[in-house]
């Protein structure tokens, strides 16, 4: 990048909490991304994060075959707006759902000028949704596949909100609904997403696992109820652990687990039965941060060696993906519209002047100094 240039859209960080790794030699293809996003989950409910009553050795053992980010922020502390950065890249302020949660009685969602991680992917890979949107549940924002997905699989918004069914929408159907199974929806989230990666295993995916789980209410399947010390929230979170090794070894059984990158993050920090861990506050708190300080992932990488980044989510997918910056601007074609503007809440030192914890009361969320296209300067204070 020139001096003083406006950073590009390929830098822009979001929020998916997650590990951020770069790739130390180029894979065969562009490889496979799964992100696994949990619902408020903890920075401290893993037990590779310091847990003691919740048991997550799947997640632990992925982990400590992959990179951590011990240090890594979601774009919001709750839920929209926390989706929105995840989405798009940008501050959720700018997609206009930087204010409170999508409810069912609301008409507004992410617009159709927004691209999407899906959309930048385009026409290189397949690409799903299967869980939780809360971007919009009325046209033209609904569903998900008005935003580059091929599959959607899912709910609308939280599953504590009503009306609620289970929708699904693809390629040549229709969108269809059906009754919710809550004890069973993390099972058919993952049977779905499991279906969707076998049914295009060979051509690149990108598949986000968006979870209700460990959201209120909870409902733990049958399996795992009353297994955890952590009570019903503790279930709910082993469930996902199961799940993730359930994954994990179907793309193993597939031959395609050195293809495949998986993250695994959360879309902001615990509600009151979960722990954020040494951190102070929760879902909602802005002022410190437990609220948008989440777990990051682990990650596979196509060839099994790795060189350390701290990083974001969407900008590892685009790392991964090789996403060519100048075909995306062109595919933009807005000039005004640029994604310019980075999320500084990262640890690689070249962070943006003015970058400093603050607290906006109308968006509930912690914003990070906006530099707009000022020139990047090193910053010195850790994030």
């Amino acid at each position: 990048m020139g001096k003083g240039a406006a950073p590009q859209r390929r830098q822009v960080l979001t929020g998916l909490g997650a590990m951020g790794a770069v790739a130390a030699a180029p894979a065969r293809r562009p490889p496979n991304i799964v992100v696994v996003l949990a619902d408020d989950l903890g920075y401290g409910d893993l037990g590779i994060q310091g847990s003691n009553l919740i048991a997550t050795p799947n997640l632990d053992r992925l982990a400590r075959q992959g990179v951590r980010m011990t240090d890594f922020y979601a774009s919001a502390n709750i839920c929209t707006p926390s989706r929105a950065g995840l989405q798009t890249g940008r501050y959720p302020i700018r997609t206009g759902l930087a204010y409170e949660v999508i409810r069912a009685s609301d008409t507004n969602g992410l617009p159709l000028s927004e691209i999407t991680i899906a959309e930048a992917l385009k026409p290189d890979y397949a690409t799903a949704l299967v869980g939780k949107w809360h971007l919009g549940h009325v046209a033209p924002f609904w569903p998900p596949t008005q935003h580059g997905y091929d599959l959607f699989f899912g709910l609308p918004y939280s599953h504590d909100m009503k009306p609620l069914s289970l929708y699904s929408a693809g390629p040549g159907v229709e969108l269809t609904q059906e009754d919710v199974d809550f004890p069973r929806l993390t099972q058919r989230f993952f049977d779905r997403g499991l279906q969707f990666i076998e049914d295009n295993r060979a051509r690149p995916f990108f598949l986000t696992l968006a979870l209700t789980a460990p959201h209120l209410a909870l409902f733990p399947h049958p399996d795992h109820a009353g297994h955890s010390r952590a009570a019903a929230y503790g279930d709910v979170v082993e469930e996902i652990d199961s799940q993730v090794g359930r994954l994990t070894a179907r793309l193993k059984a597939l031959g395609i687990d050195r293809d495949t990158i998986v993250i695994v993050t959360s879309d902001n920090g615990p509600w009151m039965e979960g722990s954020s861990g040494p951190l102070r506050d929760r879902k909602g708190g802005a002022g410190w941060d437990g609220g948008y300080r989440v777990p990051n992932g682990p990650a596979f990488s196509a060839d099994g060696r790795w060189l350390y980044h701290s990083d974001t989510a969407r900008r590892t997918v685009f790392r991964f993906a090789r996403l060519d910056e100048a075909r995306l601007g062109e595919r933009q074609g807005q000039p005004g519209n640029r994604h310019e503007y980075r999320l500084a809440a990262d640890n690689s030192g070249d962070g943006w002047q003015g970058a400093s914890p603050g607290r906006d009361r109308r968006s509930r969320s912690l914003r990070r100094a906006d530099a707009g296209c000022q020139k990047p300067a090193r910053r010195t204070d850790p994030v």
